[in-house]
């Protein structure tokens, strides 16, 4: 595993990214999931309220609502 090696891959990849974690995650925490989605360049963070490991089941009208949301989203950066 070479870390800025994939940086730097995750650095080109040009389509957007959703990270999704729970609130009360222990893995991944919403932390290292934002940064997660910082390495990619229209990388998008999302934390569930309430949440833990397993959001879709947690809230999965949230859940589904959020995912959608960015599924069908028309006004974002995209590499297509």
């Amino acid at each position: 595993y070479d870390p800025p090696a994939t940086r730097a891959a995750l650095a080109g990849l040009t389509a957007p990214v959703l990270v999704l974690a729970g609130e009360l995650d222990g893995g991944p925490r919403p932390g290292l999931a934002r940064r997660t989605a910082a390495a990619f360049p229209h990388g998008e963070c999302t934390v569930q309220p309430g949440a833990g490991h397993y959001p879709w089941l947690d809230d999965p009208e949230w859940f589904t609502d959020r995912v959608t949301k960015f599924l069908t989203a028309g006004d974002r950066p995209h590499g297509s």
